[in-house]
């Protein structure tokens, strides 16, 4: 297959393109892979951590909020409120890595209802393989969370149920009936004191009214034997106050003695009452507060377990973002080597193959051109020997040929120079013997005439020869003007060649005038 010059160096550069080709491709995965790697941090575990620290933030704040329902007496509804807010987003991140934003159990589940109130944008891929039954057991023991936190709750409300209200603030049920007890030790020391200085009695007379009156029609709980107690100690008080109520309507100080004569039992029955609810309310709450505590450490380890696997959670997030980011670094410094490599690849390669390209093209251009140089000395014993089928292969074929012509038209000059010899001594010879034989002189100079005749006709084929080979040589000038500054050289050194061919064809064009004048005279001679 014949191979042109321009077609080898295109070869060439398409080879050095296919290289770059290559090292841009390579450089292009390289990128994708970092940007993939980058996307995984940015995309995958940035959320997934994000999401578990606002876990581990929510279980935080519902634990300090639970602990500040056990400790509160008023405003038990607003913190419930937020305890269960807090338990509702912390089910919310749980179930972003459990089931992943996007899935559609997630957003037929409840959470996906707080995650739209809050406005969130945050894309959260379901955990990892690692990750996930670490999530399931945060979601299981999120479970038995909601129950303490209720049961916790629960005991609070239960022991506050105790408490009675006075004014703004809410006493326990010991220190109430302590307060209880010094007003009626002090409604007490006023009766004796009116009857005594025969005055008007100024204390509350109703039973529904007063301290000890609003709490003994309000208040309810779930004790039974704490009630009846109750209810014997309010009709009692009913008694005692019926009966301060009659000390005012009556006359006589002896008739308003004898009622608190038979007020003192009623008193006596009080004060044994005052007792009893002192005992039991002591030991009520005293089981509250301890079943209180109790389910305040269940909680707690429940809260300490999630904390526990949350830390693990964290911990993992770390680990794969770290790997993620890690293997994003790998991936561009074993792309930054490739891609130097590659450069470098290329770069040896340009260098070789224009060093080959430049070496095989001007040996071949060298070779010519110190044939040419022959040619130009007159050397036409060798030809090219150019193997390549290429422009220079053609160049090389031309020179070849116009050496060839070259080597014929000098032996046909020398062969007629030869025969023109001849005729001369011939000429000669009937010269020296013209004397003796006229008519053999005639004849020899016919015969001169046509040996001229013959030279005249040969040196005008050597002159077309000549010119032949002077357009051949003009060929391999111009095909050589086409090449690089060195193979100018070579139209130099052929321009030289055709110089010598012009000055041969001139001279046997010179020999040819001799020849006709010679013939001219041998015609006389032989008049």
């Amino acid at each position: 297959m014949r191979m042109s010059i321009s077609m080898k160096l295109t070869g060439g550069f398409l080879c050095l393109a296919l290289l770059v080709l290559i090292a841009g491709m390579v450089g292009i995965i390289v990128l994708n892979k970092v940007s993939s790697s980058a996307d995984t941090v940015a995309k995958e575990k940035a959320p997934a951590q994000y999401a578990v620290m606002n876990a581990a933030l929510a279980v935080d704040t519902v634990q300090k909020t639970t602990i500040e329902y056990t400790h509160a007496v008023l405003n038990l509804e607003e913190i419930g409120a937020k305890i269960t807010a807090g338990m509702e987003e912390f089910d919310m991140w749980i179930a972003m890595l459990q089931l992943g934003t996007a899935s559609k159990e997630f957003g037929n589940s409840p959470a996906r209802t707080i995650y739209q109130n809050k406005n969130l944008q945050l894309a959260v891929p379901r955990s990892s393989v690692e990750m996930l039954p670490i999530v399931q057991g945060i979601y299981d023991e999120s479970s038995r969370l909601k129950a303490k936190t209720a049961e916790l709750m629960a005991a609070r409300k239960m022991l506050n149920s105790y408490g009675v209200k006075v004014g703004a603030e809410l006493l326990d049920l010991p220190a109430f009936l302590n307060l209880a007890q010094l007003d009626h030790l002090d409604w007490i020391r006023q009766l004796k004191d009116a009857v005594n200085i025969e005055t008007t009695f100024p204390a509350n007379t109703d039973p529904a009214k007063g301290l000890i009156g609003e709490w003994l029609t309000s208040y309810r709980v779930p004790n039974g034997e704490l009630m009846e107690i109750i209810g014997k100690f309010k009709e009692e008080y009913g008694k005692l106050l019926e009966m301060g109520g009659k000390i005012n309507t009556l006359p006589a100080f002896k008739d308003k003695q004898r009622a608190l004569t038979r007020g003192i039992g009623t008193t006596a029955k009080l004060e044994r009452y005052f007792t009893d609810l002192h005992a039991l309310a002591k030991s009520t709450y005293s089981t509250l507060e301890s079943d209180n505590q109790q389910k305040q450490k269940e909680l707690a380890a429940s809260v300490k377990s999630i904390n526990s696997q949350l830390h693990t959670l964290i911990t993992i997030a770390d680990k794969e973002m770290q790997n993620a980011l890690n293997e994003a670094a790998t991936a561009k410094k074993r792309g930054v080597t490739i891609l130097i490599v590659l450069t470098v690849v290329a770069v040896v390669a340009a260098v070789v193959l224009g060093t080959l390209v430049s070496r095989f093209m001007s040996l071949k251009i060298l070779s010519i051109a110190e044939s040419t140089k022959k040619i130009a000395g007159g050397d036409l014993r060798k030809d090219l020997v150019i193997g390549s089928k290429d422009e220079l292969g053609d160049l090389a074929h031309d020179t070849n040929l116009m050496i060839a012509n070259l080597r014929r038209i000098i032996g046909q000059i020398l062969s007629f120079a030869g025969r023109l010899t001849t005729s001369a001594v011939d000429l000669a010879g009937v010269s020296r013997d013209f004397d003796k034989d006229a008519a053999g002189l005639s004849a020899k100079s016919s015969e001169a005439s046509d040996a001229t005749a013959t030279m005249n006709a040969s040196m005008m084929e050597i002159s077309t020869l000549a010119n032949d080979s002077m357009q051949r040589v003009q060929s391999v000038a111009i095909a050589t003007e086409e090449m690089s500054s060195t193979i100018a050289e070579i139209a130099r050194n052929t321009e030289q060649a055709r110089e010598v061919t012009s000055k041969a064809v001139s001279t046997v064009e010179n020999t040819t005038v001799k020849m006709n004048e010679l013939s001219a005279a041998a015609n006389e001679i032989g008049k």
